[in-house]
């Protein structure tokens, strides 16, 4: 009995020690920053340059580092926007790496490449989420189709609604600051 029992514990120690892991795990939550944020010890440094704006939304170029641990140094992208709050006006921002600006500029292409060119007598909108939690699209306004940002699920002041002529400019800050997130060869 005996042997036995040690023999199924070995077979269970080892069947552990050599399980695969699991395919259909769930990716932490959170952003980049977040995560970064919340390993134990960790002290961030953020060095903010601006890359552009647009009514009240400005994207900066966030670089972050761990300071605790010299090898943690990661670009990104931040979306500052100025929130209207009748006690306390302030600024609130989102973080992304280039994934998420990718995936945000992706979004805004397939909706504008489906767009119709009426988009009807009622309020229309069609939109997109990120992984990072930023819903954006387009709504109907005055005959014609803007672009908008809604920053954070959690605010419902995040919004940023542009203008129909302010898509080129808002596509435009999204390309420059995918370019300044792309990672430089090492120099020599």
């Amino acid at each position: 009995m005996r042997i036995a029992f040690l023999l199924f514990a070995t077979i269970l120690l080892s069947s552990a020690s050599f399980a695969q892991p699991d395919q259909n795990a769930v990716p932490p939550r959170g952003s980049l920053l977040e995560r970064m944020s919340s390993a134990p010890g960790a002290v961030i440094k953020k060095e903010i340059s601006d890359i552009g704006e647009l009514k009240n939304l400005r994207v900066q170029l966030a670089k972050t580092s761990n300071i605790t641990t010299k090898d943690q140094h990661f670009l990104l992208a931040r979306l500052a926007y100025d929130a209207k709050d009748t006690n306390l006006p302030s600024t609130k921002a989102a973080y992304l790496d280039i994934a998420g600006v990718d995936e945000m500029t992706r979004g805004f292409d397939q909706i504008r490449a489906n767009l119709s060119a009426n988009p009807g007598n009622g309020y229309s909108e069609i939109t997109f989420k990120t992984r990072d939690g930023i819903t954006g699209g387009y709504y109907s306004a005055k005959g014609g189709w803007a672009p908008f940002l809604r920053i954070s699920d959690s605010d419902p002041d995040s919004y940023v609604f542009f203008e129909k002529e302010d898509q080129d400019k808002l596509m435009s800050l999204l390309d420059l600051c995918r370019q300044k997130l792309r990672p430089q060869p090492p120099t020599k």
